[in-house]
């Protein structure tokens, strides 16, 4: 009988060396990388165990594990995110499959610096999920993962921008109180259709006004010879601004106000045929208001001057240096000339550029107030907006 005993060990024994053999082979066909150790979050609510850990770096394919558990009498709500992805790959993508066969993914493309793989994921009192998620064609790749409750992260958009920023000052517009980033603000980014935005303000009306980070083309303001009135509708940067939404912020159209943009052609006085509009006069006198005398309305537009000039000057997070982009500003004209329109050059607010001029375009476009979204608003984790809660 001891024998049996002994050749039974020796067998279990054989069968545990192959399958350990078997799995290291397959693990290194994979380039599967071991995490660090495992790490466990626990309140009233839910248990969280990352077992190789929430941070992930490596190459090739990684693999990671983690449960998610209701320790709690109620119904909970949860997400999953990855965070401050850095990355040299092109193609890096995720795959991801759960023990209850919900929410599974795969070779979903990565293109954000953070990305939602679960939204709005239910768990019933006492339940358990496990989750395989794997990241392909990793090349250098640094990450984090967070499971985390949704009426924890996820918020109005203007909300979380309040309780998170530091930099917001608040001024009058047309519509109510404003709030607008100041100085050299890092936390006022937002990514949309993957492109990076930055925060101006939050209008007196609660919409959210928004500039893109990079240029996005050039164009002349208004390239018509000899005219002798302003006229935003007719100009060039205008019909170049339609396009440029049509073709890229359409499908988004849903959560982006139409607004008020400011164009004030009213004439202050003219003097040696040069007639002076009255922002212009309330610039150089450092009368700077948010009150549009002749606004337009647009789901697309251009920064005012007024705007820049509250953020603080060449000190901001708006100073593109060795550039000029246009404003929506006008300044002066002299009769049978180009008008001037104020543009921003090296930072400066600069009264030279006739509307002929080819210059960047910065486009501005407005969110509307019930816009939710996640993240902190900084360039590593930029509010992203969530259409659902």
């Amino acid at each position: 009988m001891k024998k049996k005993y002994q050749i039974i060990l020796v067998i279990l024994t054989i069968l545990i060396a192959i399958s350990t053999f078997i799995e290291i082979r397959y693990q290194n066909f994979l380039n599967v990388k071991k995490l660090s150790d495992s790490l466990v979050f626990v309140d009233e609510n839910l248990s969280i165990n990352y077992l190789n850990g929430n941070v992930v770096s490596g190459n090739g394919t990684i693999k990671v594990h983690f449960s998610v558990t209701n320790v709690s009498n109620k119904d909970i709500n949860y997400f999953i995110s990855l965070e401050n992805i850095t990355n040299n790959s092109d193609d890096l993508t995720y795959s991801l499959k759960s023990s209850n066969d919900i929410n599974n993914v795969d070779y979903e493309l990565i293109t954000d610096r953070d990305v939602i793989i679960g939204n709005n994921i239910l768990i019933k009192p006492n339940e358990s999920i496990g989750y395989d998620l794997f990241i392909n064609n990793a090349s250098d790749l640094n990450m984090s993962i967070k499971v985390g409750y949704e009426k924890d992260y996820i918020n109005l958009l203007r909300d979380l921008m309040l309780s998170n920023s530091n930099n917001l000052v608040k001024v009058s517009d047309d519509d109510g109180a404003s709030y607008y980033y100041q100085g050299s603000a890092q936390d006022n980014y937002v990514i949309i259709n993957n492109q990076l935005f930055r925060i101006i303000r939050i209008n007196g009306d609660n919409s959210i006004r928004l500039i893109t980070e990079e240029s996005v083309s050039v164009s002349a303001f208004n390239n018509q010879l000899n005219q002798s009135y302003l006229d935003y509708n007719g100009s060039s940067i205008n019909n170049y601004l339609n396009n440029y939404y049509h073709d890229n912020f359409s499908s988004f159209d849903s959560i982006i106000e139409e607004e008020n943009y400011c164009s004030d052609v009213s004439v202050y006085n003219t003097i040696d045929d040069v007639s002076y509009y009255n922002t212009y006069n309330d610039l150089i006198n450092n009368n700077i208001s948010l009150h549009c005398n002749n606004p337009y309305r647009k789901k697309i537009g251009l920064i005012s001057a007024f705007e820049y000039s509250l953020i603080n000057g060449s000190s901001n997070y708006l100073n593109k240096k060795d550039t000029e982009f246009y404003t929506s500003t006008y300044a002066y004209q002299k009769n049978g000339s180009f008008p001037n329109i104020v543009t921003i050059k090296d930072g400066v607010i600069n009264y030279d550029s006739t509307s002929d001029m080819e210059h960047l375009i910065y486009p501005v476009i407005n969110l509307n107030k019930d816009v939710y979204a996640i993240g902190a608003g900084t360039i590593t984790n930029p509010y992203k907006i969530i259409y659902e809660k």
